[in-house]
């Protein structure tokens, strides 16, 4: 059973929060974000995948597990809450599965960095197939520099995707970090990313 944390008031609406491949719940990135979905009123629960935390656990490095363990545990996170999410979120691996999952269940999602593909290669068809079919809607906040999925390579999909909006963060990298040169912080960018989230979550209700 995936392992959870809690953070804001019970009766906000619900997001949950995945992480992404290589840093766990407790990494700096999902501990900002959460924190900055609370002050926007929003309850936040974020777990952690099973090899996560026994990376946590034992000190060594695992790879992820098979993609159905992962979805079959988010799905059980979503079961075991106490109310319907709003929204499911998700970070990089996270958010793919976020969309997936709420592609599956018909419940809206976003993601801070999807990974169109893995670093080094071209955008991988197979993590993309389930957004060329209609459903639930998807929001995407992608650095145009993403080194899993930069701005170039992934326009190059407009059509093909099917009820997702992507917002493009300029000069930013798969963490929402931007270049000195924006005059921008990757605080700054969070910070709107959450507004938006938030604004999606409150639509729902």
């Amino acid at each position: 059973m995936p392992q959870i944390v809690k953070t804001g008031d019970a009766s906000s609406p619900l997001i949950i929060f995945a992480h992404g491949a290589g840093a766990g719940m407790y990494s700096d990135f999902m501990e900002e974000v959460s924190a900055k979905l609370v002050e926007l009123n929003l309850q936040v629960l974020r777990f952690e995948f099973d090899y996560m935390t026994k990376i946590r656990e034992s000190g060594r490095k695992r790879p992820p597990e098979r993609l159905p363990k992962l979805i079959e545990q988010f799905e059980q996170v979503i079961q075991d809450a106490d109310k319907k999410p709003s929204l499911l979120v998700g970070k990089s691996m996270g958010g793919r599965l976020a969309t997936m999952v709420g592609r599956t269940h018909n419940m809206q999602s976003a993601v801070l960095g999807y990974p169109f593909h893995a670093i080094g290669r071209t955008i991988q068809d197979d993590r993309i197939a389930h957004l060329k079919s209609d459903g639930a809607s998807v929001t995407i906040f992608q650095g145009s520099l993403d080194n899993m999925g930069a701005k170039e390579e992934v326009s190059g999909l407009s059509g093909e995707l099917i009820n997702v909006d992507i917002h493009w963060l300029e000069a930013a990298n798969h963490d929402l970090k931007p270049r000195a040169t924006t005059n921008r912080s990757q605080s700054d960018y969070l910070s709107w990313a959450c507004q938006e989230i938030a604004k999606l979550a409150f639509k729902e209700q």
